[in-house]
């Protein structure tokens, strides 16, 4: 995905603590209705390192690097059970969600699932309105 992102006009920002990265974000370009925006395809920080600022801080920097390309929407996803996501997400940044998806990523192994399904609520977050 990396590789990807950075081939067609993703993100990939990361944050640092000295010369190791705690935390990251990545992003790839879409375009509805003729205009693109961005779809932040996922938030990271180290367990160690949450907590402190660093997911927000990685968000406002794809705020400001996705405002001096011209754009003015991101979009993600987002598991609705998981309330601190939630949190930044709707209270922090401002995010809107009108989309609901059941079991958005289907059957799913992975120990973060487990045997849940994988519902996700689709947070729009326009940049250049109510950023907190």
């Amino acid at each position: 995905m990396f590789v990807v992102a950075r081939a067609v006009g993703g993100q990939i920002i990361g944050a640092w603590d000295a010369e190791k990265l705690v935390g990251y974000a990545l992003a790839i370009p879409g375009l509805r209705d003729g205009k693109p925006y961005l779809h932040s395809h996922m938030l990271a920080v180290l367990p160690e390192y949450r907590n402190r600022g660093i997911g927000i801080n990685l968000k406002f920097a794809q705020r400001e690097d996705a405002l001096t390309r011209g754009i003015d929407c991101m979009e993600w996803t987002f598991d609705p059970m998981q309330v601190k996501n939630a949190y930044l997400n709707i209270e922090k940044l401002g995010a809107v969600v009108r989309r609901y998806t059941p079991d958005f990523y289907g059957p799913s192994t992975s120990p973060l699932h487990g045997s849940l399904p994988t519902d996700r609520l689709h947070a729009e977050w326009w940049l250049k309105h109510r950023c907190r």
